[in-house]
């Protein structure tokens, strides 16, 4: 299994998870965030450009719902897990994610 194929398995289950909250603005904009991310890596072979652009927007959105966001998405033991599993997954997203923590 490569890693664009971890990841889409890793955001298919992260996504479902995500269906179990609490229905809010924030839970459509991270489901939004998890479906554009899927959506871009999804195609057969994925330039690793790609999927780091489009990795570090999903990164960068679920963290500002996470954090930052007036109404924040709590997220289980098991979804956070699965969100920083992507995370390690897209290098050039660490550097930036650190910055906003």
């Amino acid at each position: 299994m490569n890693k664009q194929q971890k990841i889409q398995g890793d955001l298919n289950i992260f996504r479902t998870r995500l269906g179990m909250l609490e229905n809010t603005n924030e839970k459509q904009r991270a489901i939004e965030a998890t479906n554009d991310f899927l959506d871009a890596i999804s195609k057969h072979e994925v330039s690793d450009l790609v999927l780091n652009a489009k990795g570090k927007m999903f990164i960068k959105e679920i963290t500002i719902l996470r954090g930052i966001s007036t109404h924040k998405i709590k997220l289980d033991t098991q979804s956070i897990a699965l969100f920083e599993e992507i995370h390690d997954l897209i290098p050039a997203s660490q550097n930036r994610i650190n910055m906003l923590i």
